[in-house]
């Protein structure tokens, strides 16, 4: 009996051994690709966060303390899209969501003062 079911097997094996090693091999390139997708993402939001408060800094030093937080935070999006356009092409904030991080982070800075 053994040896009816080794010689119906016996011939699939190579390629069932070659299934389940390329299976493994996909889950292995997944798991990489999910840790750099995740690394990646967090180095463009730290690049954008960190831009948006050189933009805040920047905006309060070309336009005084007088300005209203909406001008600095505007400032503060112009610095942003030119100093990491890449990091914005791939995370993509809708305007909204960048002026309301703009706006926090000149929040951050006036009250440092």
């Amino acid at each position: 009996m053994l040896d009816i079911i080794n010689a119906t097997i016996a011939p699939f094996l190579p390629d069932l051994i070659g299934a389940a090693v390329t299976a493994l091999i996909g889950y292995a390139v997944a798991l990489v690709r999910a840790k750099f997708g995740i690394e990646i993402e967090a180095r463009n939001r730290e690049a954008l966060h960190s831009a948006l408060t050189t933009g805040a800094l920047l905006g309060l030093a070309k336009l005084g303390v007088t300005a209203s937080k909406d001008e600095v935070a505007a400032a503060s999006v112009a610095y942003v899209k030119s100093s990491v356009p890449g990091a914005l092409a791939r995370l993509a904030p809708s305007d909204e969501v960048l002026t309301n991080l703009a706006l926090s982070k000149v929040q951050q800075v006036t009250q440092g003062k």
